[in-house]
């Protein structure tokens, strides 16, 4: 049992190492939303006399280069909520009304730890087994091995939306600056 109880905590580590890499993807995920729309946000206020400007010498290009780049922003903010939204955890713990304690496979997510009332968790603890601390952490492990498939799936969906995003924003500003060079003498 001792050979079982380690494999499944190695196992159970490995997904944490798992969840920490999607965390750290997420981080830098928002920071990039965030150096970009700081940027955005001074370039438009550095001079908003020229907004008006700049704008009566876009054509319909630019226009949907500048429309789907703010989709692409919105998609990457989305995803990136979606990204911390998946480190909460349930409102109400379930406790089991043969036993008044709680299920072992719901004492182990920390984000579920905090609306633990401390008597009833101190009783679980102290009847587990071997066996029943084997299932437990197989059930934190499936559980929290599909919040990091699904945090990643966020986190790579908004690294697309935000490279897209600058990609179309380069591409504007490309077009933009051939556009006032030919029509400047």
């Amino acid at each position: 049992m001792e050979n079982q109880l380690e494999l499944v905590e190695k196992i159970y580590k490995q997904t944490q190492e798992w969840y920490k890499s999607a965390e750290t993807k997420a981080q830098i995920m928002l920071t990039m939303l965030s150096s970009f729309i700081a940027f955005s946000t001074a370039i438009i206020l550095a001079n908003p006399e020229n907004i008006a400007k700049t704008l009566s010498r876009f054509n319909v290009y630019m226009f949907l280069l500048l429309a789907f780049g703010g989709v692409g922003m919105l998609l990457g903010i989305y995803n990136a909520f979606m990204c911390i939204k998946s480190r909460v955890g349930k409102l109400e713990p379930k406790i089991n009304k043969q036993t008044g304690l709680y299920f072992e496979e719901d004492i182990y997510f920390f984000g579920d730890n905090a609306n633990h009332e401390a008597d009833v968790l101190t009783r679980t603890i102290l009847r587990l087994t071997d066996e029943k601390i084997i299932k437990m952490y197989a059930a934190q492990t499936i559980i929290v091995s599909q919040n990091v498939k699904q945090k990643h799936k966020y986190v790579n969906r908004s690294f697309a939306s935000v490279l897209a995003t600058i990609f179309l924003f380069v591409c504007l500003i490309t077009l933009y600056l051939l556009k006032v060079k030919v029509a400047s003498p």
